[in-house]
């Protein structure tokens, strides 16, 4: 009897330390950068997912020109992943090449919506890799979050950037559909897109600050 209330105290206080590091994590304010540029980076994910009925309807490609193009956005994530990641450990930063690979990420968007009628396939075959390798820039989320909270609270705050992620994609991808029935056109869709992407790397720039190796010195 006295071991199964020790249990159910024991319980009562694992749940009651996990409410108070849920809330300690969503008020510190070193996570909301990570939150808002990541939330920003899923207009590019959007993009992607609409890129083919956006290249089929106003570019007249077909199918297969159109699968040839999305397939090597996809392909990329892999080397880039594997590139930014080494690229980081190699320079002994995290803010240099996480700003610089989602700042060329949004430039590309931004050259591959608005390239003339008439671009040949190719041009946009490398365009849709670039935008691929350079948007593999998420992977140092992972490093730079459990590098930036305390250990306590690191795994909390990458479920709640990857949630709000995950949301943002949600909402920004039904709202792009939504300007087009609205319009007929992709115009202010594509707007949206540009000006929230643009946003991204500059919310990074500004308020994330370098951490590589934190963990070691801080919380050790």
């Amino acid at each position: 009897m006295k071991d199964r209330e020790n249990l159910e105290e024991m319980e009562n206080k694992d749940k009651q330390s996990l409410r108070q590091v849920l809330f300690e994590t969503v008020k510190d304010r070193k996570l909301y950068p990570f939150i808002l540029g990541y939330l920003l980076s899923t207009v590019g994910w959007v993009f992607m997912t609409w890129m083919p009925k956006f290249m089929i309807d106003v570019r007249g490609l077909t199918y297969v020109e159109v699968g040839e193009i999305a397939s090597l956005g996809s392909i990329a994530g892999i080397p880039g992943t594997i590139v930014i990641s080494a690229i980081s450990d190699r320079l002994k930063r995290r803010k240099v090449p996480l700003v610089g690979a989602s700042g060329l990420a949004a430039i590309l968007v931004f050259i591959f919506i608005t390239a003339p009628i008439g671009t040949p396939l190719f041009v946009f075959m490398v365009l849709n890799f670039l935008i691929g390798f350079t948007f593999s820039f998420w992977v140092l989320l992972f490093s730079m979050i459990s590098e930036t909270l305390p250990p306590r609270s690191a795994s909390i705050g990458l479920g709640l950037v990857n949630g709000m992620g995950t949301v943002g994609f949600s909402i920004f991808a039904p709202l792009y559909g939504y300007f087009i029935d609205l319009t007929g056109t992709y115009t202010i869709s594509n707007y949206i897109i540009q000006f929230l992407i643009l946003l991204m790397p500059l919310i990074f720039h500004l308020f994330i600050k370098e951490c590589y190796g934190e963990i070691k010195e801080k919380w050790a």
